[in-house]
């Protein structure tokens, strides 16, 4: 039987037709779409793990060293301190001072430093307001001094140890009418137990 074109052509299309729709191309898209969500989903819960794996980690390294801390505390609770020797007293600070100034300008008169007569005063309030821990200024007072000796001198002052723990607490400097030297004062500091309250 011969069939003329144009039925051979619609035979086609109905033929294509039908072999589309008996494909199953929307189940494989919908499946693929859920695979990639499942994917996301996946990757985003690992970067969540993961930051709270490092979130928890951290948290226990720092509950570690609270831990040493605390085992710290407990061994010390139990020790006296010893201010003594934490805060020796050192009764010619101002001496040592005025020594150290005359070594760092040459005991040149231009540059001298006047050193004042240490000040104790009571810490009140630290370390349950023991009347022997002092904090002890001096300040220090100078004419027409170059600003290379002061800062030599201030630093000499903090290095020697027999003035171990001795700062600057306040420098106060203003030209004079020569060029490169300064009038002013500089007050040092330091902490200090006396077995004799003053």
């Amino acid at each position: 039987m011969m069939r003329d074109p144009q039925t051979e052509a619609q035979l086609a299309m109905m033929a294509g037709s039908a072999d589309r729709a008996n494909r199953p191309r929307m189940i494989v898209i919908v499946c693929l779409l859920l695979a990639g969500a499942a994917l996301v989903t996946v990757l985003a819960m690992s970067v969540q793990f993961a930051n709270s794996r490092e979130f928890i980690t951290d948290r226990l390294t720092e509950l570690e060293g609270v831990s040493r801390y605390a085992e710290q505390a407990e061994k010390l609770i139990g020790q006296e301190f010893d201010f003594q020797a934490e805060f020796p007293d050192f009764p010619s600070i101002g001496d040592e001072i005025a020594q150290i100034a005359d070594r760092v300008t040459g005991i040149q008169p231009v540059d001298k430093i006047t050193v004042g007569t240490p000040q104790y005063k009571a810490i009140a309030g630290l370390f349950g307001a023991d009347p022997r821990l002092q904090e002890v200024n001096v300040r220090c007072t100078f004419q027409s001094a170059t600003a290379t000796n002061l800062f030599r001198w201030m630093e000499e002052v903090q290095k020697t140890p027999q003035l171990e723990g001795t700062f600057v607490t306040s420098i106060d400097m203003s030209p004079r009418g020569e060029p490169g030297r300064w009038a002013g004062s500089v007050q040092f500091r330091r902490y200090v137990y006396r077995e004799t309250a003053r």
